[in-house]
């Protein structure tokens, strides 16, 4: 059985071997660079602050990070031209946006226009979708310390494929503070987010990696009706620990807030792709093509996306 043992450790050292070898080749480079570019990044929700990102790209062996204050960025709402963007925390430890005074509204088309000088001009369009409503969550004890979710929600634009992403983050304390925090959901019983990424894609060893990190499905089950999603979310307890590392206590948190963000196809896409991304990078899958990052930005790289957000707030027993 050892010998059997060794001589299978063999052959799939051998496979690798011939796999890595026959997708070896070589590229001359030249040491020439591309031209960086601007990226932006804004979401909008409706009725909100509406904060826009301005930096740019760089390459492996760069620092990165370099955010802009000296734009020029213009925001069009249905191709009505607002007031100027204001830049905000220039000069402080925190990135400088831009903030406009005007708000968007559900089925506004929102358009930003950026520019700034040796980089040329970007352009970007989305839509901020109507939301669809979270029409309660029902639960169910899984054991002591989880938590059988059954978020009802309602699609409220049948005919048209709609995307999502569900969040849910538990009420704690920190520092003294009241606070929230992202838990990570059980969605194995579900076959909208299961679906998302072809059931959970399992590897080429036979594992299966949990894809979808950001909660996102569309409503090819449920388009125009009402839906259930049925996850799964653990309940044990939370300790905070202080700047010197000593326990805070108990500050286990007995509510949860669900979160139901209605999203663009651009944000959809981001997301989506986004997910794909981190997981190649991480070495989730070594025989993965190179995953680009969707972008909607004409002329450079970044996201503007849609959402709109519903809450619901469940507390249970200890």
């Amino acid at each position: 059985m050892m010998m059997k043992h060794g001589t299978d450790i063999a052959l799939l050292a051998a496979l690798f071997a011939a796999l890595l070898g026959s997708c070896t080749r070589s590229v001359d480079f030249d040491g020439s660079l591309p031209e960086p570019k601007l990226a932006v990044n804004c979401f909008v929700e409706p009725d909100s602050l509406i904060r826009v990102f301005v930096s740019r790209s760089w390459h492996i062996g760069e620092a990165g990070g370099e955010a802009f204050a000296d734009a020029t960025v213009e925001l069009y709402i249905n191709d009505v031209r607002q007031p100027p963007m204001q830049v905000v925390d220039a000069g402080t430890e925190l990135y400088p946006s831009y903030v406009s005074p005007s708000v968007a509204r559900a089925g506004d088309r929102v358009r930003l226009t950026v520019a700034r000088e040796g980089y040329g001009e970007v352009t970007a369009e989305t839509a901020v979708p109507h939301g669809a409503p979270v029409l309660g969550v029902d639960t169910v004890r899984g054991g002591e310390r989880s938590l059988r979710c059954f978020v009802r929600l309602k699609d409220v634009e049948p005919g048209t494929r709609s995307y999502y992403r569900l969040e849910v983050w538990q009420e704690v304390m920190h520092g003294g503070e009241p606070a929230l925090r992202s838990v990570r959901y059980d969605y194995d019983r579900e076959p909208a987010l299961m679906a998302e990424f072809d059931g959970g894609n399992d590897d080429f060893m036979g594992n299966t990696s949990r894809l979808n990190t950001y909660g996102i499905f569309g409503d090819d089950l449920f388009d125009g009706r009402e839906y259930a999603l049925n996850i799964g979310v653990e309940t044990d307890g939370y300790r905070d620990y202080g700047p010197a590392g000593e326990a805070d206590g108990d500050a286990r948190g007995d509510c949860f807030v669900f979160r139901l963000v209605t999203l663009s196809p651009s944000a959809y896409l981001y997301l989506k792709s986004l997910t794909l991304y981190e997981r190649n990078s991480d070495g989730g899958d070594f025989f993965a093509e190179p995953t680009p990052v969707y972008s909607n930005v004409a002329g450079g790289l970044g996201i503007l996306g849609g959402c709109h957000t519903a809450t619901a707030r469940v507390c249970v027993d200890r």
